[in-house]
């Protein structure tokens, strides 16, 4: 599985772009693929995507955008290419916000998207969505992020990895500092 890139644009396509990394060109579906021009430096936390004769990997700016593409991937229907569409619609927050809102029209609103899918959503992820920090593009909001990412990476859930993380004293504190006292906080040590 491959976790980020880091590269230069060296193309761009109709869904994404193609990222030159020391002369491997990885093609990388993402949100907003427009905004990018050949020679941009770009980072993406990725999500790899294998079905039978296919490995198409997914490009997201933040932790919070490839939180919420793997929670849509949980929803029956909801293939990558929906999730990516809905993702399209505005920020991860905006997103969780109409979802824990119940807003169906707000979800129908992507090409492919009908009414019983959007109930579907919604009905499935209300719970899980319990907003995301508005701060999470601050160091302390990435930070916690990446923690709440590795608590998921380890098993447990997005609902309980949120409520630990919410919990922690995090001032002037590393990720890996971070995880640990999460982990303690877990396993009630």
């Amino acid at each position: 599985m491959i976790g980020h890139v880091r590269g230069v644009v060296s193309r761009c396509t109709e869904t994404g772009v193609v990222v030159d990394v020391s002369g491997v060109g990885y093609v990388i579906s993402t949100i907003g693929g427009h905004r990018y021009s050949v020679d941009d430096e770009v980072f993406f936390y990725t999500h790899s995507h294998i079905v039978e004769q296919a490995f198409d990997l997914y490009g997201f700016e933040t932790t919070d955008q490839l939180w919420l593409f793997r929670l849509l991937l949980s929803i029956s229907g909801v293939g990558p290419k929906m999730a990516l569409n809905i993702l399209n619609l505005g920020s991860a927050k905006e997103i969780t916000d109409a979802i824990a809102a119940g807003d169906v029209a707000y979800l129908t609103a992507v090409s492919g998207v009908g009414k019983r899918t959007a109930e579907r959503v919604v009905v499935e992820l209300r719970d899980k969505v319990g907003g995301i920090d508005a701060n999470s593009a601050s160091p302390v909001g990435q930070r916690l992020s990446d923690v709440v990412d590795a608590l998921i990476s380890m098993g447990y859930s997005s609902a309980q990895a949120r409520e630990v993380v919410r919990h922690l004293d995090h001032a002037e504190k590393n990720v890996e500092d971070l995880i640990r006292d999460a982990l303690a906080a877990v396993t009630g040590r």
